[in-house]
C-alpha cells in the first residue's frame, strides 16, 4: 500500500461508505473499513502511522478513533476484531489491563463539554458565538447527534448579562450576537472593555464530535477573526512570546475567570532570553472578579520600547488561581481589525 491512501482513491461520488473522514489524505469510511479488515491486529496508532491519517491537521482524530472502535460491530466485520486490533494484553502494565477491563464494563454515554472566551466590547465591534453540526466535509450524513448548548454571558465585574439555551440538530447551525447583550454606551466606547462568555454543550446521544466545537468570531470595521473555545484552567503561570511592533499594532491580554473565586496576579514583561543591557521585566497588577474578565494593553516606556522593537520578548502571567483562560489579542492602532488566539 502507498503511504497515502488518497493516492489510490477511486473517482466516484461521496455517498454512504465513500464519505470522506480524513480530508487531508482523502480517506473514506469504506477505505478505513478495508484497512481494518486487512490488518485486524494493528493498533490505532500503528494504523495512523502507516496510512498518514490524522497526521496533518489532526481535526479528524476523534472521529477516526470512534470509527476504529465502532466499525467492527457493523456489517460483515466480526466484533472480535475490535479486541484483536488492540495491543495484546500481555504487553500492557497491570494498571492498563485493569483500566481496559473497567472501560469494557461501561456503556457509552455522552458527557458535557465546556469552554470560556472573552467578549471584546467597543465601537465598531460585533462579536458572535458560532456553532454548527454540519456533516464532515459537508457531504453525506456524518455528523454529531443533536446537541444542546447553554451560554452564559457576564460583564467584567461578574454580573450576568444574559443566558441562552439552544438545541442544534444534525445539519443545523446557530449564531448568537454577544455584543448586543451589553449596554449601548459600552458598545460606543473608543477603548476596549471585556466580558466573559461561558458555554457548555452536551450531546443528546453517543456519537462522533464532528465540527461542533463552539467558535467566537470578532467582526470589526476593517476585518474579522475567529478562534475556537477551550476549557479554562490548568496552570497558575503562562507565558507567550511576542514581537513588539508598536507603530503597526497594539497588543492586549485578556483573562477570563469562570470560577466562583476572584483572582489576583501580575503580567510581567518584557522577559528576554538574552540580557539586553539592563532591561528588567516590570510587573503589572491584575484583578479579575469571580465569573468576570480583565483586559490589559501591553505598554512600555519609550526607551524600553525602542530597545526591544522587532525582537522576541516574553510576557508572563502569574495568577493565584489556575482556573482562568488567557487570550492574546492583536489590534490595528485604530482598533479596526483584530487577531485573537488562546493560551
Amino acid at each position: 500500500m502507498a503511504n497515502k491512501i488518497g493516492d489510490r482513491i477511486a473517482d466516484k461520488s461521496l455517498t454512504g461508505e465513500d464519505e470522506i473522514i480524513c480530508g487531508c489524505i482523502d480517506l473514506s469510511i469504506e477505505q478505513f473499513r478495508t484497512e481494518l479488515k486487512t490488518h485486524p491486529s494493528e493498533s490505532f496508532d500503528d494504523l495512523l502511522a502507516r496510512t498518514g491519517a490524522g497526521k496533518s491537521c489532526t481535526a479528524c482524530l476523534l472521529d477516526l478513533e470512534y470509527l476504529y472502535t465502532s466499525l467492527p460491530n457493523r456489517g460483515d466485520m466480526p466484533a472480535a476484531n475490535a479486541l484483536q486490533r488492540k495491543q495484546p494484553a500481555s504487553t500492557l502494565t497491570l494498571k492498563r489491563r485493569i483500566y481496559r477491563f473497567l472501560d469494557g464494563l461501561g456503556l457509552q454515554v455522552p458527557y458535557p463539554l465546556e469552554g470560556a472566551a472573552p467578549i471584546l466590547i467597543g465601537a465598531g465591534i460585533e462579536q458572535r458565538l458560532t456553532v454548527a453540526n454540519h456533516s464532515l466535509m459537508f457531504e453525506g450524513n456524518i455528523a454529531a447527534p443533536p446537541i444542546v448548548y447553554a451560554v452564559k454571558v457576564y460583564d467584567a465585574q461578574g454580573n450576568v448579562r444574559a443566558r441562552q439555551r439552544h438545541r442544534i440538530e444534525m445539519g443545523e447551525s446557530w449564531r448568537l450576537n454577544l455584543t448586543d447583550m451589553f449596554p449601548e454606551e459600552a458598545r460606543a466606547n473608543s477603548f476596549l472593555t471585556v466580558g466573559l462568555m461561558k458555554v457548555q454543550w452536551r450531546f443528546c446521544a453517543p456519537g462522533m464530535r464532528g465540527n461542533t466545537r463552539p467558535q467566537i468570531e470578532i467582526n470589526a470595521r476593517s476585518g474579522s477573526c475567529a478562534v475556537h473555545t477551550q476549557r479554562a484552567g490548568g496552570l497558575l503561570e503562562r507565558q507567550v512570546t511576542l514581537i513588539s511592533h508598536p507603530t503597526d499594532q497594539r497588543v492586549f491580554l485578556t483573562i477570563v475567570n469562570p470560577t466562583r473565586r476572584a483572582m489576583e496576579g501580575v503580567f510581567q514583561y518584557p522577559v528576554l532570553d538574552d540580557d539586553v543591557e539592563d532591561i528588567v521585566p516590570l510587573s503589572h497588577q491584575i484583578s479579575v472578579a469571580a465569573k468576570g474578565a480583565a483586559i490589559h494593553e501591553i505598554t512600555m516606556d519609550e526607551m524600553t520600547a525602542s530597545r526591544v522593537v522587532g525582537r522576541p520578548m516574553g510576557v508572563r502571567a502569574v495568577l493565584n488561581n489556575p482556573g482562568y483562560k488567557m487570550h492574546v489579542v492583536y489590534a490595528a492602532p485604530d482598533l479596526g481589525r483584530f487577531s485573537i488566539d488562546h493560551l
